[in-house]
């Protein structure tokens, strides 16, 4: 796999999530990304001890803020479509390394990193 492209190692244990809603958002992601970058799944989503929950999605993208803007929104659109009524959060973040990446302080970005699953 080429560094630049998304991630794409299966769902392990601890994701509840189906494996065709684990389809619907990672295409809604590298659709509206071009491929680039990285999707972690996080929060109670990732925890089998929970229930319900939000999804929580963190993408990674070396994307111009403007452009990483617009394509968060389009690709929400697209989730809400594909997974239907659900609370979705998507964060955007940059790219782990990047000069963007070390601006970054925000405690969200850390936990998904550190707590997350790789789709």
């Amino acid at each position: 796999m080429r560094k630049s492209e998304f991630s794409r190692s299966t769902v392990g244990g601890g994701v509840r999530l189906t494996p065709d809603e684990v389809a619907v958002i990672k295409e809604a992601i590298r659709r509206r990304f071009r491929g680039k970058g990285r999707i972690i799944l996080f929060g109670s989503r990732t925890d089998d001890a929970k229930r319900g929950g939000d999804i929580d999605i963190l993408v990674e993208s070396d994307e111009p803020l403007e452009e990483g803007v617009r394509h968060k929104l389009e690709a929400l659109s697209d989730l809400h479509r594909g997974l239907g009524d659900r609370k979705i959060d998507l964060v955007l973040a940059w790219m782990p390394g990047s000069e963007g990446d070390r601006k970054d302080e925000r405690r969200i970005v850390q936990i998904a990193r550190k707590t997350g699953v790789s789709l």
